[in-house]
């Protein structure tokens, strides 16, 4: 199906027959944020595509902070993609809110 290719952790890629596929990771810390590339060839007629993601770390203080003092009300955290509640062992949480009825 896959080969996969792991350079280092930060940087991953795979081949079929049709595409290859390349995902590139950089972390700051200090910035609390990470970019990442994806890159996919198709190799029938090297066509490129590529795009990039910026992804900011917030502690769970933080964004419950910011969605208070937007007016929401939280419903819920829960294990991103998921509908299972989040836990200390959570990575990445998808949050639900929304406005208090007037």
């Amino acid at each position: 199906m896959y080969d996969e290719i792991v350079v280092d952790p930060c940087h991953r890629a795979w081949a079929s027959y049709l595409h290859h596929f390349t995902i590139s990771s950089v972390v700051d810390p200090a910035a609390r944020a990470g970019d990442t590339r994806v890159l996919v060839h198709r190799t029938a007629d090297g066509d490129t595509f590529a795009e990039q993601h910026r992804q900011y770390f917030h502690t769970g203080a933080q964004v419950l902070d910011a969605l208070l003092d937007a007016g929401l009300a939280l419903t819920a955290v829960t294990e991103e993609y998921s509908v299972r509640p989040a836990d200390a062992a959570t990575l990445r949480a998808t949050w639900t809110a929304r406005r208090d009825p007037e």
